[in-house]
């Protein structure tokens, strides 16, 4: 495919049984199912230490400065519209510790930047993907994880807060969001303080995020 880049970094075709590629990491299910009798060395296969894919410049993303650049040229000049601008982020996938075996197919898979606070929609919350990754381990899902950032609007135009999420079984995701300094804000004629015990809770409700609050404060 045109446009398209690759790097791979020490990938090794391993028939032997004597010995194994310098650095391969196995994980519990190889520790368990492969290596019944303990000899590592005995494993053959296909393995790969890291590995990138870059997709054309077609897919390109666009980095924080670059949406702020083109937040402002839009406020100065509103005939424009934000496909006015040009962004050379390319979006990249990369895979590590990829095994290639009798088991099946093992690696860590993930992305960077997949997703900008202007694209994410968290039940009406503005949320980005910073990163994405999955474990797969002998063709099966064992573990997945994302993180980046929400910004809650009752707490504020400005009010970001990074959080970390972590994939579980049918369809459950478990968040931890970072609430780590008081936060002051007017609300109605009355100013609150919102202490840094204050916590988010996110489900998962009909295929949609549903985000909710619990605040610990004061209101003067």
């Amino acid at each position: 495919l045109k446009g398209v880049g690759f790097s791979v970094n020490n990938a090794v075709l391993d028939l032997s049984d004597k010995k194994n590629p310098a650095g391969i990491v196995f994980n519990q299910q190889h520790q368990s199912s492969y290596f019944i009798d303990g000899d590592i060395n005995i494993w053959q296969g296909l393995y790969i230490q890291d590995a990138k894919i870059r997709m054309p410049m077609q897919f390109r993303k666009k980095t924080g400065e670059e949406l702020a650049a083109d937040s402002a040229m839009i406020a100065e000049n509103p005939e424009l519209s934000i496909s006015d601008s040009v962004s050379t982020g390319r979006l990249t996938f990369f895979a590590q510790n990829l095994l290639i075996d009798e088991l099946g197919f093992t690696a860590k898979l993930g992305a960077d930047r997949l997703m900008t606070l202007d694209e994410g929609d968290l039940g009406g919350w503005a949320f980005s993907v910073d990163n994405f990754l999955l474990d797969i381990q002998a063709s099966q899902l064992v573990a997945g994880s994302f993180g980046g950032q929400i910004n809650v609007p009752q707490l504020g135009k400005n009010s970001l807060f990074n959080y970390d999420a972590v994939i579980g079984l049918n369809d459950t995701y478990s968040f931890r969001v970072a609430i780590t300094e008081q936060i002051n804000m007017d609300l109605w004629a009355a100013n609150m303080k919102i202490n840094p015990n204050s916590a988010m809770k996110i489900e998962v409700k009909n295929q949609q995020f549903v985000p909710s609050l619990l605040l610990n404060g004061e209101l003067n």
